[in-house]
């Protein structure tokens, strides 16, 4: 004896969309193609240059004691040569000045 099952079959479960992300079509030359490359590897390089330049340096903080200002000194890590001071000196040595005339307007003349 052979039984057949009726019924309906369930029905699948929603499928979410995915986007499909942009992927750029390549171009129709191969000599377009090598140039992106090559304009790529040269990206690449000056990165590497760049990374390279930045472990040779030395940062240093400080504070300038006529302010009471912090700075940042940028240093060549081989000859100990300052390449960059964050303020500038003439900034700081002009901020002294400033502070220094705006105290003198404001001390009190009796004591």
């Amino acid at each position: 004896m052979s039984s057949i099952i009726e019924g309906t079959a369930p029905s699948p479960a929603p499928v979410a969309k995915v986007k499909r992300p942009d992927i750029p079509i390549p171009s129709s030359s191969p000599t377009e193609a090598k140039q992106k490359v090559d304009e790529g590897i040269k990206q690449i390089i000056a990165k590497q240059a760049n990374i390279q330049d930045i472990q040779s340096l030395d940062l240093s903080f400080g504070i300038d004691k006529a302010t009471e200002r912090v700075f940042v000194e940028v240093k060549d890590k081989a000859t100990g040569e300052v390449i960059k001071q964050i303020p500038s000196r003439d900034y700081l040595e002009m901020m002294a000045r400033i502070q220094g005339a705006v105290n003198g307007l404001f001390v009190d003349a009796k004591g």
